[in-house]
């Protein structure tokens, strides 16, 4: 319990580098193309959060592809653990946009569609309140590899860790949403890549 606290820490260290914009994480970005349906969040949005974990390795870009037929604006991730914290590690992407922050603030939830590995990444929507002591309201991005998967969660879903005071999910005071990978010990290590599309708020 206490290397999951103490790594969650870490990470919550990681969302004050990234509210301040000092993002520094390795990553290659081809020119974005807009999505050509309106309602869906354009993946050049996106932005690689910094991870101080001693080795982890945040990559991603965007660009259009080709998936199960149809040709799609694609947010692609990709984070490897090294092994090398003893307290965990963690790497992903945040999203500060105002207009994205604006959409999120008066919807009942958030849909995409992914792509993965089968590996376990989240979705994480910090608020004011949470920030406190950095309890995140989060949910599991489940996939299955190789596989175009739906993923759906209404605001009421979302959960905060044990641990730790609990806060109100108080939608207007959303400050930050990120996809994350975490682990909270060292066996887990290499790679995993997960593509997002069609993201949008209901």
């Amino acid at each position: 319990m206490k290397s999951v606290k103490v790594f969650t820490l870490i990470a919550a260290l990681m969302v004050i580098v990234v509210l301040a914009g000092c993002a520094t994480t390795d990553t290659t970005a081809p020119a974005s193309v807009k999505s050509n349906v309106s309602n869906f969040i354009p993946p050049s949005v996106w932005k690689p959060g910094e991870s101080n974990s001693p080795g982890t390795i945040v990559k991603g870009f965007t660009g259009r592809e080709v998936i199960a037929g149809q040709e799609k604006d694609v947010l692609t991730m990709e984070v490897t653990f090294t092994g090398k914290n003893k307290d965990g590690e963690w790497g992903g992407f945040f999203n500060n946009d105002n207009s994205v922050l604006s959409e999120a603030r008066t919807a009942s939830g958030v849909r995409f569609k992914a792509m993965g590995d089968g590996k376990k990444w989240i979705i994480q929507i910090h608020t004011k309140e949470t920030m406190v002591d950095w309890g995140a309201y989060a949910a599991d991005i489940k996939t299955v590899n190789n596989e175009v998967v739906d993923i759906d969660i209404p605001y009421s879903s979302l959960k905060q860790p044990t641990w730790g005071k609990k806060a109100p999910f108080v939608k207007k005071n959303i400050l930050i949403i990120t996809l994350d990978r975490q682990t909270d010990t060292v066996s887990e290590t290499g790679s995993s890549t997960l593509k997002v599309f069609d993201f949008e708020f209901y």
